[in-house]
């Protein structure tokens, strides 16, 4: 959801190389998203889009809950809030 680039850049390994990234090299992540919230709600409503359970803005939503939730050890609340209010702005008009 976020570039190779930024994420190899933050936690100083290649990203597939992350079977199991350390406790510091999940802050890092987290902190990425954090400082990236609207590009990773871009990305998420990308993908969203592509799903065919969303149909409309409140599938939407939902959509972007449950993503989020596999999110977890990587995002304090703050963080998955602001990522969940950014996606619903972008979805506000699905419908």
């Amino acid at each position: 959801m976020l570039g190779r680039d930024q994420v190899e850049h933050a936690v100083g390994a290649d990203p597939d190389s992350l079977t199991t990234p350390t406790l510091p090299q999940t802050i890092a992540l987290g902190r990425l998203v954090s400082e990236r919230a609207t590009e990773f709600a871009l990305a998420l409503a990308a993908e969203a889009s592509e799903n065919d359970d969303v149909s409309d803005g409140a599938s939407a939503a939902a959509y972007a809950r449950l993503r989020l939730h596999d999110f977890d050890l990587l995002l304090d609340d703050r963080t998955a809030a602001s990522v969940q209010n950014e996606f619903e702005r972008i979805t506000a008009d699905w419908g």
